[in-house]
């Protein structure tokens, strides 16, 4: 990955998925190069012990524009997220598909890999 190479510096840097970086690779990133522009979204961070959101201000001081609208879920899937997570904004400018198909399915597995070959299937 590109981050270990400490010789090498960047005009830019995109970075998708700001909330599953570490704060250490987060440090590197800021170091080489001056202009990053970053995408993500703390609700959905997937990892334990990554950066916290108040860690990439302090790190970044970012501009933050905050974008709600979500095109992948429908209504009925954004009100059950937020019923679980009535903390985010996942519901607040709400512009989702309609597909009347779309829905979910709670699923318990033992053990990753299980989990995965569920998902796969």
């Amino acid at each position: 990955m590109f981050i270990g190479n400490s010789n090498s510096t960047y005009d830019y840097l995109l970075i998708d998925e700001i909330q599953d970086m570490t704060i250490e690779d987060l440090i590197k990133m800021r170091a080489i190069s001056a202009k990053i522009v970053c995408v993500g979204d703390f609700n959905q961070q997937m990892y334990l012990h990554r950066v916290t959101e108040s860690e990439l201000i302090k790190v970044l001081n970012p501009k933050i524009y905050e974008m709600t609208d979500i095109f992948r879920l429908t209504k009925f899937l954004c009100k059950f997220a937020y019923s679980i997570a009535p903390k985010t904004n996942i519901a607040k400018g709400l512009r989702a598909q309609t597909n009347p198909k779309a829905s979910f399915r709670l699923g318990k597995a033992e053990h990753e890999e299980d989990e995965f070959r569920w998902l796969w299937h």
